[in-house]
């Protein structure tokens, strides 16, 4: 019994899809982010949850993320696979993730 036989590869599920990740500054959702862009170029958009911390907003926050060592194997294939991280201002401790209107709209579009 081939019970592979319907199940798409993860380059096949993710390729033209947007991405919404909770939790992707942690060491797991690091190691997920980077295998989702090394392993599926082809996903359109990953957007992270991410709130201003230490005096970072999430923008400076992204950059110092996104130019952690663990993007090497990234950077090294095509640094413009990183483009493809949109911060998303909340944090999962609030009611509704603490999203603005206009990032819920975009959350419509997320597998």
């Amino acid at each position: 019994m081939d019970c592979d036989r319907d199940v798409p590869r993860i380059s096949e599920f993710f390729r033209d899809r947007e991405v919404f990740i909770t939790g992707g500054t942690g060491s797991v959702g690091k190691a997920l982010i980077e295998k989702i862009l090394f392993s599926c170029p082809d996903v359109k958009k990953i957007y992270l949850l991410m709130r201003p911390k230490k005096k970072l907003d999430i923008h400076e926050r992204l950059a110092k993320f996104s130019s952690g060592i663990i993007f090497n194997r990234v950077r090294a294939k095509d640094c413009s696979l990183l483009k493809k991280l949109v911060p998303i201002n909340g944090d999962s401790k609030e009611i509704g993730l603490g999203l603005r209107n206009e990032d819920k709209k975009l959350m419509e579009n997320v597998s």
